[in-house]
């Protein structure tokens, strides 16, 4: 590439992420889709170039710089190798990376029948349809009905998030984009061998296509579930290495799909696999400071390929338009269209009978989820897959810019309106009552945290005062509407506002048992349970499920005997080895702590629970329905058993746990050290030379008491 080329384009791509950064205002302000203000100014860029070429203005210097800018930026065109191994890794990976297995879990069924079922009625019934109403080749049109099924929501996703839609909703819309990809993809790859080599047309094609198809998507879901588990154990290795866990996680999601395409695996499931895992099993073996900043990337990377890819799906768009198939890109629309309408709500409504209550897809929803079916990037990627001697190529260019334009152009923008129609963007009175109950908190929140700054003589007096009083009205005010809401003719039942104060407490629980795991107070596997126990308990609560009894109806210590007795008894005479007797103990002693741990972590979650209670009843909150005091009671004695628990295993078990006590003393009192090490700094009476020594010190011996802490464990 020639220096002034490689300048343009530099410059271009500067160029389109500036005008990606401006349209996202833009999109803001007025609340038009973001992609679709990226699409029609990448048409309108292409358009510029081309008027250009007219030469209509004076000749200078300038004008022949911008001339060739704008033609250069003009002939940007998407390439199958850019798209596949840069920008749709990104993508796929950032959308999997922040999707929780715990939500998946619920909607999966959905997910599956649209990625799979649907998708593959959408290209059956576009394929017959424009065979009969164009008379192109049956096998041309089931290729075009595979290309322009896959869905690609990025803009309903953005409106959705806006407005607060149902999370399960967002869900649903969000895995059906990611795993549809996948199931597209191999599915284009059949039947473009199909559509372009006669060779192909007989039983053998058939059998050996669907063993293709099976071996391209579970190869895939192998393959990306292998390295997201081997990455997450390397990131687990180098915790506390910002730049390492990061650079491990941009090579986990671009080698993922380079690999599973080089031994013909569908990339993007793979893709998914490996960001789902990464984001579920390794979310909590990256350093909790890391994952913070890895989300914040990963977003802005999303950012900065949706700009990229969105302005050149305009450009390709307004080279490949043209008026010579305007029929055919008319009737493709509506095809489409009445395609995703009777694939989507059909097989949603067949499949909610064999459904629990909380799986099934209310029929809103159904609407919302056929309407929000936008096409985009891989619609493009599928056509530049096409070879350019195929003699339907223009027509599939020219109809799939139509659908592409008109989706944005009308479901993207009118998707807002169909939620409120459908009602769902209305606020319940929970909502309201949610909404003001966290008004009150925060404006008391705030009041304590000017209290402490002006005893500290950070603010003025009359700076206290008046920002104090707002608080203090704002405060009021919520107050009173709630009071509002419980003297109105709404009636809220015990269950609504349980749900939400038990939303609160299940909330401190999961913040302690994290905290708890990031000071390496318990395991992995302990804070998986304890997370895990939560999100059942949410669920039954929405649900109105009774709290089903898990524990064992035999105590621990009982289970530990007849658990012992057990390995011995198979073990055989080879128990009376000491290297076996070596293996029992280290196992019932890992058993000891690992239940020690829940014990201790249920105590600390509990108090917790018990001060965030205070707080809410400090503020009056939940005392029309006694509702606080019942759930306090309830939060006092777990935390009363988990304390009994809790001294009873160490007065029982008091030489494997006394090891364990000493660790944890000794980290509490170096995270002392460390506070009191950043106020001296905070407050110059250190330097910053003494300041990073003294914590260097710190993470030394807090690195040797944790292997000396492994190594008890190991004994």
């Amino acid at each position: 590439m020639q220096e002034s080329e490689f300048f343009f384009v530099i410059l271009a791509l500067l160029v389109f992420l500036l005008s990606g950064a401006v349209l996202q205002l833009v999109s803001k302000l007025t609340r038009i889709p973001f992609s679709l203000l990226l699409v029609l100014f990448g048409v309108l860029l292409a358009m510029w170039s081309g008027f250009l070429e007219h030469k209509f203005f004076i000749h200078s210097d300038v004008y022949s710089f911008s001339q060739t800018f704008i033609e250069r930026i003009g002939g940007f065109a998407l390439s199958p190798e850019v798209v596949f191994y840069i920008f749709l890794p990104v993508l796929v990976f950032e959308s999997s990376f922040n999707l929780r297995v715990a939500q998946l879990k619920q909607s999966i069924s959905a997910i599956t029948a649209l990625s799979v079922i649907t998708l593959l009625i959408s290209m059956t019934v576009i394929g017959v349809c424009i065979h009969f109403l164009i008379g192109i080749p049956l096998t041309a049109a089931l290729l075009f009905g595979v290309l322009i099924s896959a869905t690609d929501p990025v803009a309903v996703l953005g409106i959705f998030k806006e407005v607060g839609a149902p999370r399960r909703l967002r869900t649903i819309v969000e895995g059906e984009s990611l795993f549809n990809d996948g199931t597209a993809l191999v599915v284009f790859g059949l039947m473009l061998s199909l559509a372009t080599d006669s060779s192909f047309k007989d039983v053998s094609f058939y059998t050996g296509g669907i063993g293709d198809i099976l071996y391209k998507v579970f190869g895939g879901i192998l393959f990306g579930g292998l390295l997201g588990y081997t990455f997450s154990k390397w990131i687990h290795l180098v915790r506390e290495n910002r730049n390492v866990e990061m650079t491990l996680a941009v090579i986990l999601a671009h080698a993922t799909f380079l690999f599973a395409e080089h031994i013909h695996v569908s990339g993007i499931i793979s893709t998914v696999m490996a960001g789902v895992i990464l984001g579920n099993y390794g979310r909590n073996k990256i350093s909790p400071a890391v994952l913070e900043t890895m989300q914040h990337f990963w977003d802005h990377m999303a950012f900065v390929v949706n700009s990229l890819v969105f302005i050149l799906i305009g450009i390709s768009i307004a080279h490949s338009a043209s008026l010579d198939f305007f029929f055919p890109s008319l009737i493709a629309v509506f095809v489409v269209i009445f395609a995703r309408f009777v694939s989507v709500i059909p097989v949603l409504s067949g499949l909610n009978p064999f459904l629990k209550k909380d799986q099934r897809v209310p029929f809103r929803w159904q609407i919302v989820i056929s309407h929000g079916g936008l096409r985009g990037a891989l619609a493009v990627v599928m056509l530049l897959l096409i070879p350019d001697n195929y003699q339907y190529l223009e027509m599939f260019q020219s109809m799939t810019v139509a659908v592409i334009i008109f989706l944005f152009l009308f479901n993207a923008t009118t998707i807002r309106w169909l939620l409120v129609r459908l009602g769902l963007m209305s606020f319940t009175p929970v909502d309201v009552l949610e909404a003001e109950e966290s008004h009150v908190l925060v404006a008391h929140s705030m009041q304590e945290h000017l209290k402490k700054i002006h005893r500290k003589r950070y603010i003025t007096d009359d700076v206290f005062q008046r920002i104090s009083m707002s608080y203090k009205k704002s405060e009021s005010k919520a107050n009173k509407k709630i009071h509002s809401l419980f003297r109105k003719k709404v009636v809220f039942s015990e269950h609504e506002i349980l749900l939400i104060l038990k939303k609160h407490c299940l909330g401190v629980e999961r913040k302690v048992f994290h905290q708890l795991y990031a000071a390496e107070e318990i395991s992995e596997h302990t804070l998986a349970e304890l997370t895990a126990s939560t999100e059942r308990q949410k669920e039954r609560l929405m649900f109105s499920e009774k709290q089903s009894k898990r524990r064992s109806p035999v105590p621990f210590e009982e289970r530990l005997k007849r658990s012992e007795k057990l390995f011995r008894k198979y073990l055989g005479p080879l128990a009376r080895y000491s290297i076996f007797q070596k293996i029992i103990m280290r196992w019932k002693k890992n058993s000891i702590i690992e239940k020690h741990e829940r014990y201790r972590s249920r105590r600390i979650s509990a108090w917790s629970v018990l001060e965030h209670l205070e707080e809410l009843k400090e503020n009056q909150l939940f005392h029309e329905e006694g509702i606080l005091d019942k759930v306090y009671e309830q939060y006092t004695l777990w935390h009363k058993n988990a304390t009994n628990r809790q001294h009873a295993l160490e007065k029982k078990h008091s030489e494997f746990l006394k090891d364990r006590k000493l660790y944890f003393t000794k980290r509490n009192c170096l995270e002392m050290e460390r506070t009191l090490i950043e106020n001296f700094f905070e407050r110059d009476i250190i330097t910053q030379k003494v300041y990073v020594l003294l914590q260097e010190s710190i993470k030394k011996r807090m690195e040797k008491i944790r292997v000396n802490a492994l190594a008890d464990d190991m004994q």
